[in-house]
């Protein structure tokens, strides 16, 4: 054996040791999507995330009992996700199926970014630099720990615009293409982009055939899902945005809404990470990712502004791979010390922004609601109709028949807002909340008394003559369970 060469184990550890940047991101990516074990089994700071694993489980059983006669499709809005989600929960249960499944987003949207720095002419360590401050500014730890869909949308936006930066199209791109809308109804918005980008590029090197070919191909990717939805819920795509726009009904003129949308688009904490929208420009692929934000913008200011504030700005994480493309396409152009000052400034704001802002919001929102779901399990009788706003944990986490103030998982409360909220931009919410009780006479209620919005659930039950009985306050003055009398067995309204 030459002197130059090395034993196979030894081979083995350089190769490991040169991958040292792999295996940092692989870390980070863990501790974050674990977040929510270090205080319990299901302690995620969404209610959402409990719907997914509720949605999962009726899946694995059959059937659902929160919900009797509803696919368990209905309400969710990434098929992709709860499918992966079900698959890990039947093999690992409930709870650690979604942290296990946000680490593998985390990790892949990670390794998404560093793709991308690295595809452009970024080192190693600019590449690392840039994939660890795309996870953590604003709210990323908050979104990558959520046990919801986010991180998968992330790390697909990632690689969808990573299968794109080569100047000749590849078949990839409309492999993706046909993925997104699946990942998130909004992603169907970049898919349109990139697809007409592929097309653009083919159209005068190309035979017609190979554009007809990469339609085929995502046409074929989606097909299962479309399939799949259509089959379980009579809808090609999920409504679960349709539901809240009718609840929530904010105003409907643009001239409203555009303003609102700007504000909570600045206000979702990018920050330094916003310089990527003008690293965009000059490149095909850059274009087509700039499209997709202006039209993202768009969708939101024509249809649900507010929406874009929920969660702490959850629905537009999707744009931090983003503007991650276009910070990397930007260090790659710069040289010398302003190369070194523009990465320095977006990595200061993403550590300071994950200080000040993700950090205290995921450690003050972890475990919330789980002592009122723990309440319910234990002191209400098995099977009792519950009127919630939030119904993932009772609905995860008790045996409570579940009915759904906001209409995600209720098609009957959804038709009663888009009826009666809907067309009122608000002002009829407590009317149409008090005919979805008088529908289904729930014996028990679950509200978020801490929110000044949510108690208004209770506030208009009460104007309907309902009688609300405190039966449990949890430690945190958040949720409130009430036992419920209808109007003719109570007070007069």
């Amino acid at each position: 054996m030459s002197s130059l060469t090395l034993p196979r184990t030894d081979k083995a550890r350089h190769a490991a040791a040169e991958q040292w940047d792999l295996w940092a991101l692989a870390a980070a990516s863990c501790i974050i999507a674990a977040a929510p074990l270090f205080y319990g089994r299901a302690a995620f700071p969404h209610d959402d995330a409990f719907i997914t694993m509720h949605n999962a489980e009726a899946l694995l059983r059959g059937e659902d009992r929160a919900f009797p006669g509803v696919s368990p499709l209905i309400g969710a809005t990434s098929l992709a996700h709860l499918w992966i989600v079900a698959q890990l929960q039947g093999l690992f249960g409930a709870g650690y199926a979604s942290s296990i499944a946000g680490a593998g987003a985390c990790i892949a949207y990670a390794l998404g970014v560093r793709a991308i720095a690295l595809r452009v002419g970024l080192s190693k360590i600019e590449a690392l630099a840039l994939a660890l401050a795309g996870m953590i500014t604003g709210y990323g730890l908050y979104h990558l720990a959520n046990g919801l869909e986010t991180g998968l949308a992330m790390a697909a936006v990632a690689w969808a615009l990573y299968s794109a930066i080569d100047a000749y199209p590849n078949r990839w791109t409309p492999m993706a293409c046909g993925l997104l809308p699946f990942v998130r109804p909004e992603l169907a918005l970049l898919s349109a982009a990139l697809m007409a980008r592929q097309i653009y590029l083919r159209w005068s090197v190309d035979p017609l055939v190979t554009i007809l070919q990469d339609i085929a191909i995502a046409a074929a990717c989606a097909t299962p899902f479309l399939w799949w939805s259509l089959s379980e819920t009579g809808a090609l795509m999920p409504q679960t945005i349709g539901a809240k726009a009718a609840f929530f009904a904010s105003p409907t003129s643009p001239w409203m809404q555009a303003p609102r949308a700007v504000l909570a688009l600045l206000a979702c904490g990018f920050g330094a990470l916003w310089f990527g929208a003008y690293g965009l420009r000059g490149s095909s692929v850059g274009i087509a990712a700039l499209a997709f934000m202006v039209a993202f913008a768009l969708a939101f200011a024509l249809t649900e502004a507010d929406a874009l504030f929920h969660n702490n700005a959850r629905y537009a994480a999707v744009l931090a791979p983003a503007l991650a493309l276009g910070v990397a396409f930007e260090i790659a152009r710069r040289t010398g010390p302003h190369r070194l000052a523009l990465l320095a400034i977006l990595c200061a704001w993403g550590v300071g922004s994950a200080a000040f802002i993700g950090a205290p919001g995921l450690v003050r929102d972890l475990g919330r609601g789980l002592e009122s779901a723990t309440f319910i399990a234990r002191r209400t009788p098995e099977g009792a109709a519950l009127l919630a706003h939030d119904i993932g944990r009772p609905a995860a986490l008790t045996s409570a028949r579940v009915v759904d103030l906001v209409g995600l998982k209720t098609p009957q409360a959804h038709a009663v807002h888009q009826r009666l909220t809907r067309p009122s931009e608000g002002a009829a919410r407590g009317a149409a909340m008090a005919e979805i009780a008088a529908t289904f006479q729930p014996l028990y209620a679950e509200i978020r008394t801490g929110d000044p919005f949510w108690a208004q659930s209770a506030e208009a039950l009460r104007a309907a003559g309902w009688r609300l009985t405190p039966l449990f306050a949890d430690s945190r003055g958040d949720y409130t369970v009430f036992a419920l009398q209808p109007p003719q067995q109570g007070a007069e309204p």
